[in-house]
């Protein structure tokens, strides 16, 4: 056992801003940069409770700039060319605009470059992520399966290799199937979060020589379940609400990637218990998302990661009365957050779709040649009963429409092109 089952996982960054009481002298003005799809639902809370919300964007959108919630928008250097240079210029906009007194990164990797360089920041700005050494140990996948292990939190058997031949030889060890991700959670794997192996010859097809770019590989056995995804807040170590989202069905045919349906259910008390434990020994004080696969074989729940981020999927949370970014906000600024009498309760069985990633899918599917025209038929069918019976969509609302219809637009833009 190390240092993470006995002391705090994590030391408080000496980099990080003191909480303050509300910004700059009260400020209800929000500046939101790492602009991806859950910022569309992040626009919509904070201005639903009054805060005035600029939009940062950058080449890549989720279209939240369109919503009728957002002020304004700025436009910023890519985050993914230069992230000294991405927080330098938040930092300049910063000192322009002394109205803003959040600093609200949501994509992943904006929340890492925020933290790498926010001694650049204004130190009367409250930046709301958890703590910067907190999210480079969330970052680092080893590290999170390393203290699940000493907390007795399940997971796949798992081996770290930093070339081909360990590789290879930690793939016949582990067997097939089995997946091979990224050690770095933002890193991508030949664009996947993961890469599923069923055989040698799959194997041998998929890494023929050791991926540019990763100076090393996580290697685990694959597990077949449904992933849940359990949306919280925290505050110094104590799970202060959860609630649990499982994933019907993802854009990639072999069930990798973002999810396009899923459904509330309510928390397993085993998940709950691990998710308590693991959040005391990180003493954990935000929003994440700590995800777990129930293995079909087992019927054990199996840790995957922790994202100290909202989740993809976070807008079924919010539909159910679980508003994440307000709570956020508060508990960056070290306001009191209310202490429950019992665990968070929420309605079940609250299904969500998100259509254009399910035709994004369908598409990418067909283009690749992973599906054929019989399958692709019973996929669209299978998209439009989703979004018919949804309770909620993921980008789509009735009240602020726009977002929706851009992303469809440029969707059927690049359909046209290709």
């Amino acid at each position: 056992m190390n240092e993470h089952a006995v002391h705090p996982a994590v030391q408080a960054s000496p980099t990080a801003a003191t909480p303050m009481a509300g910004g700059r002298a009260g400020s209800r003005t929000v500046l939101l940069v790492g602009n991806y799809r859950p910022s569309v639902s992040v626009v919509r809370s904070l201005g639903r409770a009054g805060y005035r919300v600029i939009v940062g964007r950058d080449e890549f959108s989720s279209a939240a700039e369109y919503s009728r919630w957002a002020a304004e928008t700025w436009t910023h250097p890519s985050l993914r060319q230069d992230g000294e240079g991405f927080v330098r210029a938040i930092a300049d906009f910063l000192r322009r605009r002394p109205d803003v007194g959040f600093l609200f990164p949501v994509l992943g990797l904006a929340i890492i470059r925020v933290c790498e360089h926010r001694h650049l920041l204004p130190e009367d700005v409250v930046v709301v992520t958890p703590d910067p050494a907190l999210v480079a140990m969330c970052d680092h996948k080893t590290r999170l399966l390393e203290l699940a292990a000493e907390l007795g939190v399940p997971q796949p058997g798992r081996a770290v290799v930093r070339d081909l031949p360990a590789l290879e030889a930690a793939v016949r060890q582990t067997g097939y199937p089995c997946i091979v991700k990224p050690a770095v959670a933002e890193l991508r794997l030949y664009g996947e979060k993961g890469v599923i192996c069923r055989s040698a010859q799959e194997f041998r097809g998929r890494f023929p020589t050791w991926p540019e770019g990763h100076e090393s590989l996580l290697v685990q056995r694959y597990v077949k379940g449904l992933r849940h995804n359990l949306h919280f807040a925290a505050k110094d170590g104590r799970l202060l609400r959860c609630l649990d989202a499982v994933s019907l069905r993802t854009m990639r045919p072999d069930g990798t990637g973002l999810t396009v349906e899923g459904i509330s259910v309510e928390l397993p008390l085993d998940m709950r218990r691990y998710c308590e434990r693991m959040i005391a020994a990180m003493r954990y004080t935000g929003i994440g998302c700590l995800q777990f696969l129930r293995d079909e074989a087992s019927g054990e729940a199996v840790f995957l990661e922790v994202n100290p981020r909202l989740a993809a999927g976070y807008a079924i949370s919010q539909h159910c009365g679980l508003d994440l970014p307000q709570l956020a906000l508060d508990l960056a600024r070290g306001a009191p957050v209310p202490e429950l009498a019992g665990p968070f309760t929420y309605p079940a069985g609250q299904r969500f779709a998100w259509f254009a990633g399910d035709l994004e899918g369908l598409k990418e599917a067909l283009l690749h040649r992973e599906i054929g025209l019989g399958a692709a038929a019973r996929w669209l069918g299978t998209a439009v009963r989703s979004a018919l019976r949804a309770d909620m969509h993921l980008t789509w609302s009735r009240e602020d429409p726009r977002p929706a219809l851009v992303l469809y637009g440029r969707m059927l833009r690049r359909s046209r092109r290709r």
